[in-house]
């Protein structure tokens, strides 16, 4: 079993943080950095679902009134190394969230439902040490809620390691 990355109801696992987006741009909503010592390995093929690429992340996105974000919201997972100025987009975007309003985290979860909420990487994986920092993005109108809202990156894509 991996390392736990999520956010819900304003409570966060290990190495997570929410933050507050910009609308109308990629914005990070979560950031994810390792303790020192310590380094993430999200895998680009969970085998989960019929789709051979991608980690799923399963959510329930809302905003302050408590409603769904709008399906236009874009997702995109980026990456950034302490000798860069910006963070870069390393997975293919989500270009809508109409998957997570159709059904709720529990039925994102099921074999047959999960290919939709699956996330692909650029690449094979995406390593994590413990001076980056990974983001998960929204583009929306409207800004999230983490105290509404919930986000979690299936655990199976997601290895801890030592780094020395």
């Amino acid at each position: 079993m991996g390392e736990s990355l999520y956010a819900a109801q304003g409570t966060t696992g290990d190495y997570v943080t929410t933050l507050s987006n910009t609308t109308g741009q990629f914005d990070p909503v979560l950031e994810i950095q390792p303790d020192d010592g310590v380094g993430l390995v999200l895998k680009n093929a969970v085998d989960v679902g019929q789709k051979p690429t991608g980690f799923p992340i399963y959510a329930d996105l809302k905003d302050q009134n408590g409603d769904d974000l709008p399906v236009d919201t874009r997702v995109a997972i980026a990456y950034e190394r302490p000798t860069s100025d910006n963070w870069q987009v390393v997975s293919i975007p989500f270009s809508n969230i109409r998957s997570y309003h159709k059904k709720d985290v529990s039925q994102q979860q099921d074999r047959e439902n999960v290919d939709a909420v699956k996330h692909e990487l650029k690449d094979d994986t995406l390593e994590i040490r413990d001076i980056d920092k990974a983001y998960l993005l929204l583009d929306s109108s409207v800004a999230i809620d983490h105290s509404k809202s919930e986000i979690y990156v299936d655990s199976d894509a997601v290895d801890e390691v030592d780094i020395d």
